[in-house]
């Protein structure tokens, strides 16, 4: 029953959620362009906003300048914010399956892409504190480095 409250909920949210100022466009070329080895965090986020949507972003700028400004620097980790209101970026949200807001880790090596979808994990975790979300993504960032 709590599995089933907490698909309810993500749905929710996800379907309300979203920034209003565009940060990054993806172009159809660059999507499918091979990746040097890296590290990403894709934050999506749509037209509408939401608290959770807000602190979701929020907490993945300051993990990677906080904890990766070294891999950052040496292009080893890197962060995406991706406004899925405008037409350019449709199809990238459709590559990771992502319609309103998103958290995907994106793992590129030897010109494969690996990724995991932590939406679900990120809405579920942000109840317990901004300090257990950036520990958990910050594990697996490290885990992909």
């Amino acid at each position: 029953m709590k599995r089933f409250i907490g698909i309810i909920l993500l749905i929710v949210l996800s379907a309300s959620c979203g920034s209003g100022d565009g940060r990054e466009t993806i172009s159809q070329e660059a999507m499918d362009e091979k990746r040097e080895d890296i590290v990403e965090i894709l934050y999506f986020f749509g037209r509408q906003s939401c608290i959770s949507c807000g602190d979701i972003e929020v907490y993945s700028k300051d993990l990677i300048r906080d904890s990766f400004a070294v891999e950052v620097e040496e292009k080893k980790v890197g962060l995406r914010i991706i406004d899925l209101s405008k037409k350019e970026n449709k199809a990238i949200g459709k590559k990771y399956e992502v319609v309103g807001s998103g958290l995907i880790i994106s793992h590129w090596k030897d010109g494969v892409e690996e990724y995991e979808d932590m939406t679900a994990f990120s809405f579920n975790h942000l109840t317990t504190g901004e300090k257990e979300f950036k520990e958990e993504i910050s594990k697996k960032i490290r885990e992909l480095l």
